[in-house]
């Protein structure tokens, strides 16, 4: 299981991996860009409502011993272990009631559903505990922002619109900002159906993922196809 710990000096909390998941957030979060901070302790203090290790409980079992005589394949004893394989925050908007999410899991710990269960628990205590009403995505272009858009749309996030040069990014250069968001009243509703037996609700939830999946991968295409034009025209 995925569970999120705020305590960042916590003894199931490695420091190092909890630094490389902040090295790896930077560049793709709108909300570090636009607080301008390079400090983790400070950004996560100092500008975020909720600031988190991520950790996953799982069970290791290695192939063999170190000791084992060549050629011999010894089986060792399947253990559980905690890894910090990520970080995720929930930031303050200047809307009342609204928040902004981000989450950045390390790569050997990518598609193994963890970002999702991470985002799961930070949205449910957003809307179950401190009762906000809309929690936002800030995309940037990234070679992981398809992904990205995976993950919230299954969420049960609706695509509202990119903001064209909204942020500057990492190297100082304009980028774009997708921008994608649920209201309490879709989370509460996602929340039962997927509580309870596969209904005709649930399936109607799911046809409506899958479309706006489709819908996500035609906007890049198109996207893609502009830039290209875009640039032959310039030559």
């Amino acid at each position: 299981p995925v569970s999120l710990e705020t305590d960042t000096e916590h003894h199931q909390v490695t420091r190092e991996a909890l630094l490389r998941a902040w090295v790896e957030l930077q560049p793709h979060s709108v909300e570090v860009l636009l607080a301008n901070q390079s400090d983790l302790l400070n950004f996560g203090n100092n500008h975020c409502l909720f600031f988190a290790a991520i950790l996953w409980n799982h069970t290791s079992s290695p192939n063999y011993y170190p000791w084992a005589p060549d050629g011999e394949d010894v089986q060792s004893p399947t253990v559980r272990v905690v890894d910090t394989v990520g970080v995720i925050y929930i930031a303050p908007s200047t809307m009342p009631g609204q928040a902004h999410i981000g989450v950045a899991i390390l790569p050997p710990f990518r598609n193994k559903g963890i970002a999702r269960q991470a985002c799961e628990l930070a949205c449910g205590w957003v809307i179950d505990t401190m009762g906000m009403h809309r929690i936002q995505a800030r995309i940037v272009p990234s070679p992981h922002e398809h992904r990205v858009r995976n993950l919230f749309a299954a969420l049960g996030f609706s695509h509202e619109g990119v903001h064209r040069r909204a942020v500057q990014g990492a190297t100082g250069e304009w980028t774009d900002v997708g921008h994608m968001g649920v209201l309490d009243t879709t989370w509460q509703l996602r929340a039962r159906i997927c509580a309870n037996p596969k209904s005709l609700w649930d399936e109607l939830l799911e046809r409506h993922q899958r479309e706006l999946d489709e819908m996500l991968h035609f906007e890049e295409r198109v996207s893609r196809l502009k830039r290209s034009s875009s640039m032959e025209t310039v030559r």
